[in-house]
């Protein structure tokens, strides 16, 4: 039955637009994803590529490859913002790029790039707020800024941020055996010994056997200047076992040792 006033064409359209809503919304979806998958892609090439670099730069310290490295995981890290992973890499790579520049006496240079890493990190924080690396790696930016710093009240600053962000980390992982070396660390590069040693003893506690706890241990109690139980944490360190990734750890005690022996040399004479 045809019903007076009907539009013929309209009646016989909207079955047809019906069948095109589903299908554009597929479509719409299909590119989204599509989207989704390329920026995926490229950050994790973007990372390989930042992660190599790394890995290179510690091997043999060129500057080309930690700049290289860092605009790599920069880029991975805006291609792929939801990812803290980037941005933890990225302030790796600046951080190492500032101790390079700050070794190779570029003050400026240094900081800069040290400044940049906190920035990354703070970026992690804010991606992953209950991760416990990102808070590290803020604690490890600001340490590495209180020490470059050239006022005290800069440099104050930047110390008590630096023990706030590690104090963050230690209450999300309280038990992180690489947080605690990381933190002693820290430490110790701002002539904190009380605090390196707390962060030596915790970690001590959790692997009693660490090369890299003892050397720590002997490092804070030297900066302390209580020389004689340095002499036993270097002699637990010679017999402890060492894990990978200590070089910095056996520089120390290396260093520890010339120095006691030059103390012991000196009171003989």
């Amino acid at each position: 039955m045809l019903i007076v006033g009907a539009d013929i064409e309209s009646t016989s359209a909207a079955p047809a637009e019906t069948l095109l809503a589903p299908a554009f919304g597929a479509l719409v979806l299909l590119i989204g994803c599509g989207i989704t998958l390329s920026g995926w892609v490229r950050a994790s090439i973007d990372g390989g590529i930042a992660r190599t670099r790394l890995e290179t730069s510690t091997r043999s310290s060129p500057v080309a490859a930690r700049e290289e490295g860092a605009d790599a995981a920069h880029s991975a890290m805006y291609t792929s913002p939801f990812d803290d992973v980037y941005a933890q890499l990225a302030c790796d790579l600046r951080l190492a790029l500032s101790r390079h520049l700050a070794f190779e006496r570029d003050s400026i240079g240094a900081l800069q790039q040290a400044d940049i890493g906190l920035g990354n990190a703070e970026r992690a924080v804010l991606v992953e707020p209950l991760r416990a690396s990102g808070h590290q790696r803020v604690g490890t930016a600001q340490a590495l800024l209180a020490v470059l710093s050239p006022t005290d009240t800069v440099r104050t600053g930047h110390a008590i941020a630096s023990r706030e962000a590690f104090a963050r980390a230690r209450r999300l992982a309280p038990n992180d055996p690489l947080l605690l070396v990381e933190c002693a660390r820290a430490a110790l590069d701002q002539g904190a010994g009380d605090w390196a040693l707390a962060s030596a003893e915790a970690l001590l506690a959790l692997s009693p056997r660490s090369g890299t706890a003892w050397a720590l241990k002997a490092a804070a109690l030297l900066q302390l200047g209580r020389s004689e139980s340095a002499r036993e944490a270097l002699e637990a360190a010679s017999l402890a076992k060492w894990e990978a990734g200590s070089e910095r750890e056996r520089a120390m005690v290396e260093l520890a040792r010339r120095t006691l022996g030059a103390s012991s040399a000196s009171r003989t004479r």
